[in-house]
């Protein structure tokens, strides 16, 4: 809409394109499928594995955790020396071995090849055998050149890191480095199966990835960094996703790195349209509550007893910028120029619906937005966005 009076131009940016990341694909089913692993080592044979040493699980039966630990281990063990199988000296359960897939998960991301397993017994046996299926079928050699590739790229990106940085700054540095250094794989997405775009190696080495490529790199380098992190996935939109919590300074919270990304999704009449960038990465789902998260999703059963619970707000991305309003006040929403780091963008947001829909009101409908005039130069062009879930707004001015 133009205004004669200041001359400038007033596009409201879709707010679908906030929440339009939630197609995954490449998490894994249950069943057959295993999330990514992480390690390096010597490479093994498949005729050696066939007939090596079963090896032992620790098991008790009082505490599932310890076979949940010792399984845990045999996989990266396995995977780590580009191995495709092992034998153990018990028989494992599917729900025992996802349950084991999703510590390794935690453990070594970096462990990205694995692109679904089986199981086998033979009658009558206490034994049997997990084989692991590759990704893209790709040799030993070739997948130690490539884990060499994404630890060199994560030395990359933790020697950027300020020396002087808390845990705070450097949970933001990553967050912020993974969402400007990565595309998000639409097609990859549509193909419902794993592949390299699903991985840490996807996201860090390739600069290309979905949802779980986002979750396992930023994973990686939590591990890599010491602080203390992991994966979830579940349901959001209707749609399979992953996502990461991450313990600082005492508690922990959630953080959605894939939903951060502000690309929008391609016209869905026509594969071939240029997808287009919102301005400005996002921290919607930056240290993050339960509240918050789960208003747009809902996690996997097999996560719900394991990941903490996340209660506090105290180190939120809006709480630090002091941008996270009770109540609207365009003085306080002006005073967020202040802080402009030269992208010329604010971010808040609100902690109800009533002070949110106050807020899109005025600003946009009544037009106090152009009152920023009063405290910065505007461009000719301010876009606005917002994301009436999690009541958010953002201006770009």
């Amino acid at each position: 809409m133009r205004k004669n009076k200041s001359f400038l131009f007033i596009t409201a940016l879709l707010a679908s394109a906030l929440i339009g990341l939630s197609s995954c694909a490449g998490i894994y089913d249950l069943y057959d499928k295993a999330p990514s692993p992480h390690g390096s080592g010597k490479t093994g044979t498949v005729n050696e594995d066939l007939y090596a040493e079963p090896v032992h699980l620790k098991d008790d039966s009082s505490d599932p955790d310890v076979l949940t630990d010792s399984l845990s281990a045999v996989i990266i063990d396995t995977l780590g020396n580009y191995k495709p199988c092992f034998s153990a000296d018990r028989r494992i359960s599917t729900s025992e071995l996802n349950a084991a897939l999703r510590k390794t998960a935690d453990a070594a991301p970096d462990l990205f090849w694995t692109n679904g397993y089986a199981i086998s017994s033979g009658s009558g046996s206490d034994e049997c055998q997990v084989y692991f299926k590759m990704i893209d079928d790709f040799t030993p050699e070739e997948l130690k050149k490539m884990h060499d590739e994404l630890e060199e790229a994560a030395g990359k990106i933790i020697a950027q890191i300020p020396e002087d940085s808390d845990d705070y700054e450097k949970i933001l540095f990553v967050h912020d480095y993974i969402v400007n250094s990565t595309e998000y794989d639409f097609e990859g997405a549509g193909k419902g199966e794993a592949g390299l775009y699903s991985t840490a190696y996807g996201c860090l080495v390739n600069g290309k990835a979905v949802c779980e490529g986002y979750a396992e790199a930023f994973q990686y380098i939590m591990n890599k960094i010491g602080i203390e992190s992991g994966i979830c996935t579940g349901i959001a939109d209707s749609q399979p996703h992953g996502w990461n919590y991450v313990k600082l300074n005492g508690n922990y919270y959630w953080i959605d790195v894939t939903w951060d990304d502000p690309q929008s999704e391609p016209d869905a009449e026509d594969e071939e349209t240029e997808k287009t960038d919102v301005p400005g990465i996002r921290h919607t789902y930056f240290l993050i509550n339960d509240e918050l998260l789960f208003r747009s999703r809902e996690a996997d059963p097999e996560y719900k007893d394991t990941v903490p619970e996340c209660t506090s707000l105290e180190e939120n991305y809006y709480m630090k910028k002091e941008a996270f309003f009770t109540e609207y006040s365009f003085e306080n929403i002006a005073g967020l120029i202040s802080q402009d780091d030269g992208t010329r963008k604010l971010e808040m947001m609100f902690t109800g619906k009533e002070a949110y829909d106050e807020a899109v009101n005025r600003l946009f409908k009544q037009d106090e937005i152009l009152g920023l005039a009063d405290y910065t130069e505007l461009s000719e062009m301010i876009n606005w966005s917002y994301d009436e879930r999690m009541y958010e707004l953002f201006i770009y001015y």
